[in-house]
């Protein structure tokens, strides 16, 4: 019979496919075995920034509203990081509006990000 497989193994799953720069095929298991946690929903925002694809970080973004896991502060720096690294100081500001308008405020993380622009 075996062990049946738990959260842990899907958020290790998960990270393992995001390493392997296998997004679709995250997606696909967290939507499938899902919903996880805020956690490796962050680690799918990351991943996306990194590979400077921001329309599909706030696509997960979304999804994450529609499913009951809410962006956390940590979500959000991630998107405001992504989108510093890209050079766009006006989005970055932008999502921090959004975090206030989310009941959010902003952290020293998320200062400090803009501050290093």
């Amino acid at each position: 019979a075996g062990v049946a497989p738990d959260v842990v193994t899907y958020v290790t799953l998960t990270r393992g496919l995001l390493r392997n720069n296998c997004i679709e095929e995250a997606r696909s298991l967290m939507r499938t075995k899902g919903p996880l946690d805020v956690t490796t929903y962050n680690m799918l925002v990351k991943e996306l920034c990194d590979e400077d694809d921001i329309a599909g970080a706030r696509s997960v973004m979304e999804e994450m509203g529609r499913i009951d896991v809410s962006p956390d502060t940590v979500t959000y720096n991630i998107l405001v990081k992504g989108l510093c690294d890209r050079g766009d100081m006006d989005g970055a500001r932008g999502v921090m509006e959004e975090m206030r308008d989310r009941g959010m405020a902003p952290d020293t993380v998320t200062y400090s990000i803009l501050v290093e622009g």
